[in-house]
């Protein structure tokens, strides 16, 4: 159960990782994935990370500091830290008052639709792109025993029930968050998740802040203003994080240097092949050569 599922990234330090607004991503493309960890001593998590994915993560025990966007919260187990996709987090550390011990659930809106006719009230589970709660003892001991049994049918690749068990697992949650003590939440600009959708649509473009803007009827100034109160990046900065993800899951299905260059937006291959470089530590001949 001592499974470490923290990626060790050595190509910049956390500083400099700070200075440019670096992003490390856990590269996973899966729209579904349960994990279990437990970790008795010193935890810290030197970069921050964002997913494609919504993400639920859940401490049993432990004491620990999250940081998401530009807010820091010190929690004491148990509670529940919540995400909606992209937005940039890291556990800052691990107390050492005792172990700590967590389960995260990502998955994508998607997969809820295919795993029953019902879906879970996303907006209900999810109003914030970020918030921490402390959970009442018996909330806990109420929710541990389907996250358990979620985690060992993903565990035995029971993909069905195991997509069942978590939409389950998601209503109950939904029904028991009333009932805990809120210790942080980021604010969510609704627009945002239509501007990301865009993004996304239009990777392979010339995108600039102040075309984004007029395409939502709002000011450049306000949508700068709005990506750093939602992500604590610039426009710019979380464009280019969004491009080499994807340029690392082109990369990961086989797709050349420079095929993915186009495809991602990058203007030129030794343009592309500097930036990547930048951000990954590895050329993305490099990279590749890595997965195989």
């Amino acid at each position: 159960m001592k499974d470490s599922i923290i990626p060790q990234i050595e190509a910049a330090t956390f500083s400099e990782v700070r200075t440019r607004g670096g992003i490390w991503y856990d590269n996973s493309g899966d729209d579904f994935r349960v994990q279990r960890s437990l970790h008795e001593a010193e935890f810290i998590m030197p970069h921050y990370h964002m997913h494609t994915t919504y993400e639920v993560h859940f401490a049993i025990t432990g004491h620990t500091e999250l940081e998401c966007g530009t807010q820091k919260v010190e929690l004491h187990a148990p509670y529940i830290a919540i995400h909606r996709p992209y937005i940039p987090h890291r556990l800052c550390r691990k107390f050492e008052d005792q172990p700590y011990f967590r389960y995260v659930l990502n998955f994508t809106e998607d997969f809820l639709s295919r795993a029953v006719e019902w879906v879970p009230d996303i907006e209900k589970l999810f109003p914030h792109s970020f918030f921490a709660l402390e959970l009442q003892r018996e909330m806990c001991d109420r929710l541990h025993p389907y996250l358990e049994n979620t985690f060992r049918l993903y565990a035995e690749r029971r993909w069905e029930t195991s997509r069942l068990a978590a939409a389950l697992l998601l209503a109950d949650m939904a029904a028991v968050l009333p009932d805990s003590r809120t210790m942080a939440q980021g604010g969510r600009i609704r627009y945002m998740d239509e501007v990301i959708r865009y993004i996304m649509d239009h990777i392979s473009e010339k995108l600039i802040c102040g075309d984004v803007a007029a395409r939502f009827f709002v000011s450049e100034s306000k949508l700068a203003m709005d990506f750093r109160k939602s992500f604590g990046l610039t426009f710019n900065q979380f464009l280019m994080q969004l491009r080499v993800k994807m340029a690392k899951d082109m990369l990961a299905q086989g797709a050349s240097a420079a095929e993915t260059a186009g495809a991602c937006g990058f203007c030129s291959s030794s343009y592309f092949i500097k930036v990547f470089r930048s951000y990954v530590g590895q050329t993305p001949a490099e990279f590749g050569r890595s997965l195989q």
